[in-house]
């Protein structure tokens, strides 16, 4: 066998393991769909938006290999990725017919990072955005005593900070009345718990119920079934509550994940409109970059603006939202 049939050879190998690694990675599509069943598998649906690119590839790819059945493959999982996003923007969004125009909340959500200690950074961005409340997450003793200056500024604070990542903090320009919940391991009798804060905030004579949380991020099966215990007692709390609920936080679950779905079914807690849904919080300059932090609201409650932040040497950007008063909901 001479070098050119070699090199033929070689091509042909390479194509075909090719055909392979493409069919393999639209299959992570439909992986996802089982989220619910299989904490491993609603991994792949926090990537929803890479998948859909991919298959956008893929389809692209089976063309030009004239392979119609593996093309016919590729289509259908594109649509499906497609009619997902859609689905869960038409789902979530709100459209307000009025906003009342006496009320405009204004508000930020950072996951510091504990091991951040690019303290000025945060500061000095807290300050530039001067919103009305602040919740701060991974909160240890360094960043409390950092924090310390924020005080001049939001005379009302609470701040529980720890030694592992679920330290939380709130500030706020306006009297709140504050409390830390404890939502413990269901499957562990002497778990400690994560905390949630939950602030009864009155604001340009309406009083919003502000909730802050930082659920385990869902890997390994125990973490997976400890996330979405949290998220279904805080769509409890939403549903029980007699105050309009502002849900804030890195939740750990992307808008089509199975978390999501346990948050806000039946809980009236709803996301933004589309164009806010897709705007990476977490690892936003990667390929990895997805929506895990963010801000939900019931009704009477729409935001209105949701952006993501700059770099404030977290792995999480932060979020301002800001939020109106629907004078009617369609």
């Amino acid at each position: 066998m001479d070098s050119d049939e070699k090199r033929v050879i070689r091509a042909v190998s390479l194509v075909g393991l090719a055909d392979v690694a493409v069919a393999a990675g639209l299959c992570a599509t439909w992986f996802g769909l089982a989220g619910g069943l299989v904490w491993f598998l609603d991994l792949f649906s926090h990537f929803r938006f890479q998948l859909l690119a991919f298959s956008i590839v893929g389809l692209a790819w089976f063309l030009w290999r004239g392979l119609r059945t593996s093309a016919a493959f590729a289509l259908i999982t594109m649509v499906v990725n497609a009619a997902l996003l859609s689905g869960v923007f038409s789902a979530h969004a709100r459209t307000p017919a009025s906003v009342s125009p006496g009320f405009q909340l204004r508000v930020l959500s950072i996951n510091v990072h504990t091991s951040n200690r690019a303290h000025g950074k945060v500061i000095d961005f807290i300050r530039q955005e001067d919103a009305d409340a602040v919740l701060l997450l991974e909160i240890d003793r360094k960043w409390e005593e950092a924090l310390s200056p924020l005080k001049d500024s939001y005379p009302f604070s609470i701040v529980e900070p720890r030694s592992d990542n679920f330290g939380i903090a709130f500030f706020s320009k306006s009297a709140a009345h504050t409390e830390v919940l404890m939502f413990a391991n269901p499957a562990d009798e002497f778990s400690i718990g994560v905390p949630v804060l939950v602030a009864l905030m009155p604001h340009q004579g309406r009083t919003v119920r502000l909730v802050g949380a930082h659920p385990l991020p869902p890997i390994g099966g125990r973490n997976s079934r400890w996330r979405d215990d949290e998220l279904s007692k805080l769509a409890t709390i939403a549903r029980r509550s007699a105050e309009p609920v502002l849900l804030l936080g890195d939740l750990n679950a992307t808008p089509w994940s199975a978390g999501m779905r346990a948050l806000t079914g039946g809980s009236g807690l709803l996301l933004p409109s589309a164009r806010f849904t897709w705007q990476p919080s977490w690892m936003a300059d990667t390929p990895l970059a997805i929506p895990i932090d963010h801000a939900l609201a019931t009704a009477p409650l729409v935001v209105l603006r949701r952006e993501i932040g700059p770099d404030v040497g977290s792995d999480h950007r932060p979020i301002i939202a800001e939020v109106g008063w629907a004078a009617e909901v369609r």
